[in-house]
C-alpha cells in the first residue's frame, strides 16, 4: 500500500512519501503544543503525555496506482490505468501480455492507494475474464477498477486509444476508437487550430506510420504509447503493422467544435448616425439564470431617443447578431452597426438576439435606455460603490459608499449634485477603502465634466466630513469645479499643508459650511496652491475658526529679510495658506476667526508668486492672493516671537491682499502687525467701509506693518500704522500711499532711515475739505534722535498746513521747517518732540518720511 502523509510539527513541517500519484491526498496531524513545564497541557509535571492528538481529517484517498504480475517478465507486460470510469462505472485497467501467455491462473502484484483493496494483491484469479478490484479508502469510501487482461498475438495490430492534447487547457481530447470501421473520431473546442496538435497513441502491433507526415514509429513487443504530432486539417490513415507483417487502416478526423459564444464585447451608443457624440455611460448586464440580458444605456435628462445609433462588436466575429426593430450592417466581422428602434410593450425596449456559430446556441440582450438620475448619493455606512448600474446604484436607496467615487461617477456621468445622507467619517466609511482622508482627484476627466456639487440631501441641512487619525480631511486636485453647500470640515490633523482642506492643480472650490478644529503645519482650515501654469482658486461663505498651523522658523534669511526663495518656504496660515498662484475669496458671509499660528498670519498667511522668479524686479507683485470681499478677518493669533513671524489677522510674505468693505479686527501678533503685516507684496484697503481696528502688536504696528506696498482709500485704521521702508527700493518694493478719506486715528510711525528712503505719499487729495482730513502722527519714542523731511509743492504756502493742539499756527514749528518756496527741497532738522501734522484743502501731494 503506497500512503503519503504530512505530519505537522511545532516548528517543523516534515513531508514522507512513499510513491507519487495524482491520487494521493494529505492527511494531517494537529500539532503538539508545550507549556513552560514542558509537558502536554492537562498533565501534571513529570507524568507521561496523554494520547496523542487526534487527525484533523480522515482522509479519502484511494486507487490503483500499478497492476503486474510477477511471474511474467516486466519488459513483456504493460498495463494501462485511464483515469475515468466506463459506461459500468468502473475503472478500466488493460494489461497486454505476450502471445502464448497462459491467463487462467495468474497472481497479481497491486499498488495502490487507500485502506484495503479486494481481492487483496497476491491472490491468484482467472483472468481469462474481467476482474473487478475494489479498493477502499480510510474514509471507508470505495472506488472500482475492471482488469482485463489481453493477450497478444503474432497478427496483433489493434489501434486501442487515440487522445489529442489540448494546447493551452491542459487535459485530453478522447477519441473514439470503432474497431469495425476502422475509425477514430475526435472533437476539439472551438478556437483550436488543428494544422498541428500532439497525440498520444496506444496500438498492439510493431509500428504505427502517419498517411500525412509519412513518418513510422517501431516499437517494442507489447502493447505500446507513441507521442506524436500532425496536422490535424483533414482526416489522417495511421497503419498499424503487426509483427507478422499484416496491417491495419485507421482514419483519424479531428472535428472542430462550433462555438457556442454568444457574448457581446461592446455595445457603444451614439446621438446620431454620424457615430460622432458617443453616450459614455453603456452598462451590459450578466446572464442570470437563462434570462434576457439587459444592456442599459444611461443618457442625460431630455434626450432625444428616438435618434440613437449602436455599434456592436461581438465576442466571436463568427456568431451573428439581429434587431427585433431593423437591420443591422456587418463591417468589419464580427462588428454591427444600425439604429436602435424601440418597440413594445413600452416603446423603451430594444431586443438583440445573438446566434453562436453552432447556429444553435442563442441569446436575448435588452436595451433599455435610461435617463441619468438629477442627483448621486452617499452613506459610509450603508452604501456600497459596487451596485451595477442596472441596480440603479448611487440612488437614494442604494447609494454608493464613498465621495470620491461618487463624485468621479458624477463627473464622468454628467451628474451635477452629489448629495451626503450623513455625517461621513473616513475611516469608518466615506473615504475609499484603506485611506483615511476624501480625496478627489478628477485629473482623467475633460474638463467639461469637472463641475459637480456637494450638499446635504435634507434642504437647508449641513453634513460634516471627519478625517482618520493624523490625516487632513479632504483633498481636491486634478482640476476639480467643486460647489459646496452646507459641508462642515473638522478633525483634520497632518504634520504637511492643509488640515481641513487641500487644494491644488488648477483646481476651483466654492465652499458654503464651517472648516473648524484643524491642524497642520500650514493652512490649519485651508491651503490652497497653484504651481507651475496651474492656477486654483477657493471662495468661502462660512466660517473658518479654530484652526491652528504649527508653523516653524522657515521662511525668514537674516542676511537677505526680502530673500524669496526662503519666504516661498514661510510656514503658517492658522486659517488659510495662500501659495503661489492661487486666490482666496472671503465674501460678506465669511469669518476667518479664532484660529493660531506659531508661525506667521494667525489668520491668514499669503505667499502667492511674484514677477520675476526668486527675486522682485518688476513695478508691483502680481495679484495672486487674498481678497476679503465684505468677510470678516477677527480673533486670530500669531504667538511667535520669532523675526519675522507676526501678522495676527493676515501676513502677506507674498502677493496680494485686498481689504474691501470687510473687518480686519481684534487679531492679535507677538510680533509685528496684529492686523497686518505686509512683508513683500502689496495690500489695497479700499472701501468707505474697511475698518482695521482694536488688534494687538509690537509697538507701533498694532492695525499695519508694512514692509511692501501698502495703500489706504477710504479706510479706517483706527490702531498704529507701523511703515518699514528701510530697504533698497531697487530690490524691494516700498511704498505706503495713504489716499482719499482714508483715516489713521492714532498714527504713523516710521522706522529709521539713513539714507531718507523711508516715505510716505499722501495722495488723492483734490476736493478734501472740512472733516475729510488725515491725521499723521510721528511718534518720538521710535527714535528719539530721529530726523524729519518733508517736501511741499510751492502751492501749499498761505494755506493752512501745520497748527498746534490749539488750532493756531505755530509758529516755532514753522520756524524749523524750512522750505524753499522755488524749488520745493526741504531742509533737514532734529525733532525729539511728539507732533501732529493735518493736513487739509489742496489738490497736491506731499513726501514725508523720518
Amino acid at each position: 500500500m503506497c500512503i503519503e502523509k504530512k505530519i505537522i510539527l511545532p516548528v517543523i513541517f516534515v513531508l514522507f512519501a512513499a510513491c507519487s500519484s495524482p491520487l494521493l491526498e494529505w492527511i494531517e496531524i494537529e500539532p503538539s503544543v508545550q507549556t513552560e513545564s514542558g509537558t502536554e497541557p492537562g498533565t501534571e509535571p513529570g507524568t507521561e503525555p496523554g494520547p496523542p492528538p487526534p487527525l484533523s481529517y480522515v482522509s479519502s484517498a484511494k486507487g490503483i496506482t500499478a497492476f503486474s504480475f510477477d511471474d511474467i517478465l516486466p519488459a513483456d507486460q504493460t498495463d494501462t490505468i485511464r483515469t475515468t470510469p466506463s459506461g459500468n462505472g468502473k475503472t478500466p485497467i488493460q494489461v497486454v501480455l505476450p502471445a502464448g501467455s497462459e491467463i487462467s491462473n495468474l497472481t497479481p502484484t497491486i499498488k495502490y492507494i487507500g485502506k484495503s483493496i479486494s481481492p487483496e494483491s497476491g491472490v491468484p484469479r482467472d483472468f481469462r475474464y474481467p476482474v473487478t478490484y475494489r479498493v477502499t479508502a480510510d474514509d471507508d469510501s470505495w472506488r472500482e477498477y475492471e482488469v482485463q487482461v489481453i493477450v497478444k498475438t503474432l497478427d496483433s495490430a489493434d489501434l486501442k486509444w487515440f487522445d489529442i492534447e489540448l494546447p493551452g487547457i491542459g487535459y485530453m481530447a478522447e477519441g473514439f476508437v470503432d474497431q469495425t470501421a476502422f475509425t477514430v473520431s475526435i472533437n476539439v473546442p472551438s478556437g483550436t487550430n488543428p494544422a498541428s496538435l500532439t497525440a498520444k497513441v496506444v496500438h498492439t502491433g510493431k509500428s504505427l506510420s502517419s498517411s500525412n507526415t509519412g513518418v513510422t514509429y517501431i516499437t517494442p513487443n507489447t502493447e505500446s504509447e507513441v507521442t506524436l504530432t500532425d496536422d490535424f486539417t483533414s482526416p489522417v490513415t495511421y497503419t498499424v503493422t503487426a509483427e507478422d507483417g499484416t496491417a491495419k487502416y485507421y482514419t483519424v478526423t479531428v472535428t472542430v467544435n462550433k462555438s457556442t459564444d454568444t457574448g457581446i464585447l461592446d455595445f457603444a451608443v451614439f446621438k446620431e448616425n454620424t457615430y460622432a457624440t458617443q453616450f459614455p455611460n453603456v452598462v451590459i448586464g450578466l446572464n442570470m439564470w437563462g434570462a434576457d440580458i439587459p444592456i442599459v444605456i444611461q443618457v442625460p435628462n431630455g434626450t432625444n431617443e428616438t435618434d440613437m445609433y449602436a455599434r456592436i462588436t461581438l465576442n466571436d466575429s463568427n456568431s451573428t447578431i439581429s434587431h427585433s426593430g431593423g437591420p443591422l450592417v456587418e463591417n468589419p466581422s464580427g462588428v454591427f452597426t444600425g439604429k436602435i428602434i424601440f418597440g413594445p410593450p413600452d416603446n423603451q425596449k430594444a431586443v438583440y438576439t445573438v446566434t453562436a456559430e453552432d447556429g444553435v446556441t442563442q441569446q436575448d440582450y435588452v436595451a433599455i435606455v435610461s435617463e441619468s438620475p438629477e442627483f448621486y448619493y452617499v452613506d459610509g455606512v450603508k452604501g456600497n460603490d459596487a451596485w451595477p448600474d442596472w441596480y440603479n446604484g448611487g440612488s437614494e436607496s442604494l447609494p454608493f459608499k464613498t465621495l470620491s467615487y461618487a463624485v468621479q461617477k458624477a463627473a464622468r456621468d454628467g451628474i451635477k449634485k452629489v448629495l451626503i445622507m450623513d455625517d461621513l467619517d473616513a475611516v469608518n466609511g466615506g473615504a475609499a477603502s484603506g485611506d483615511s482622508t476624501f480625496a478627489i482627484d478628477l485629473s482623467t476627466l475633460p474638463s467639461a465634466n469637472k463641475k459637480v456639487t456637494i450638499a446635504s440631501n435634507v434642504t437647508g441641512g449641513t453634513r460634516t466630513l471627519r478625517a482618520g487619525s493624523s490625516q487632513r480631511v479632504l483633498s481636491i486636485t486634478g482640476g476639480a469645479d467643486l460647489t459646496f453647500e452646507g459641508i462642515n470640515i473638522t478633525g483634520g490633523n497632518t504634520a504637511g499643508a492643509g488640515g481641513g482642506v487641500y487644494v491644488t492643480g488648477n483646481s476651483k472650490v466654492d465652499f458654503t459650511g464651517n472648516i473648524t478644529g484643524n491642524s497642520a503645519r500650514s493652512g490649519g482650515g485651508v491651503y490652497v496652491e497653484g504651481e507651475g501654469s496651474s492656477y486654483s482658486e477657493f471662495t468661502f461663505n462660512g466660517e473658518i475658526s479654530g484652526n491652528t498651523a504649527t508653523g516653524s522658523t522657515a521662511g525668514y534669511n537674516s542676511a537677505n529679510p526680502n530673500d524669496l526663495t526662503a519666504l516661498a518656504a514661510m510656514d503658517g496660515g492658522g486659517g488659510v495658506y495662500i501659495k503661489g498662484n492661487a486666490d482666496f475669496w472671503l465674501d460678506s458671509g465669511g469669518t476667518i476667526s479664532g484660529n493660531t499660528t506659531k508661525g506667521a498670519g494667525g489668520g491668514v498667511l499669503v505667499n502667492g508668486n511674484v514677477t520675476g522668479g526668486s527675486y522682485y524686479t518688476g513695478p508691483d507683485p502680481v495679484d495672486y492672493g487674498l481678497y476679503v470681499m465684505g468677510g470678516k478677518i477677527t480673533g486670530n493669533n500669531s504667538t511667535s516671537w520669532t523675526y519675522p513671524h507676526g501678522g495676527g489677522g493676515v501676513y502677506v510674505a507674498r502677493g496680494f491682499f485686498e481689504l474691501s468693505g470687510g473687518e480686519v479686527t481684534s487679531n492679535a501678533a507677538n510680533r509685528q502687525g496684529g492686523g497686518v503685516f505686509v512683508h513683500w507684496g502689496e495690500a489695497l484697503f479700499n472701501a468707505d467701509d474697511s475698518t482695521i481696528n482694536d488688534n494687538i502688536g509690537t509697538g507701533s504696528s498694532k492695525a499695519i506693518c508694512n514692509r511692501g506696498i501698502t495703500e489706504l482709500i477710504g479706510t479706517t485704521a483706527a490702531d498704529y500704522v507701523y511703515v518699514w521702508n528701510y530697504d533698497d527700493p531697487a530690490v524691494s518694493p516700498q511704498k505706503f500711499d495713504v489716499g482719499e478719506d482714508a483715516v489713521i486715528e492714532t498714527g504713523i510711525a516710521l522706522a529709521y532711515s539713513a539714507d531718507n528712503k523711508n516715505f510716505i505719499t499722501l495722495s488723492n487729495l483734490s476736493g478734501m475739505a472740512g472733516s475729510n482730513t488725515i491725521e499723521i502722527d510721528l511718534e518720538s519714542h521710535l527714535d528719539a534722535g530721529g530726523h524729519f523731511a518733508g517736501q511741499l509743492e510751492p502751492d501749499w504756502l498761505g494755506k493752512k498746513l501745520i497748527q498746534g493742539a490749539a488750532g493756531t499756527l505755530n509758529a516755532a514749528l514753522l520756524g524749523r521747517l524750512k522750505l524753499n518756496t522755488f524749488t520745493g527741497q526741504p531742509s533737514v532738522y532734529n525733532m525729539a518732540n511728539t507732533y501732529t501734522i493735518k493736513v487739509s484743502g489742496g489738490g497736491t501731494e506731499g513726501l514725508f518720511g523720518k
